[in-house]
């Protein structure tokens, strides 16, 4: 639950991604943001069968942060 609270901080200002254009690194920005709600689910099913796969959220962090 705490993840998701980060997630909303996030997706409502997704949108002023855009406000320099429509850029890769906004479409990078917006589609992360965006997804980040996918992996969280995706890792909290799988993670008792593959317990690295509890990592996988932070692929979503690091993308959003490395522009």
């Amino acid at each position: 639950m705490l993840f998701t609270l980060y997630w909303m901080t996030f997706a409502g200002l997704s949108g002023m991604a855009f406000d320099g254009g429509y850029t890769r690194d906004a479409y990078v920005w917006f589609w992360s943001v965006w997804t980040y709600p996918v992996s969280l689910a995706i890792a909290f099913f799988l993670r008792r069968r593959l317990p690295l796969i509890v990592l996988l959220p932070l692929v979503n962090v690091y993308v959003m942060f490395s522009r």
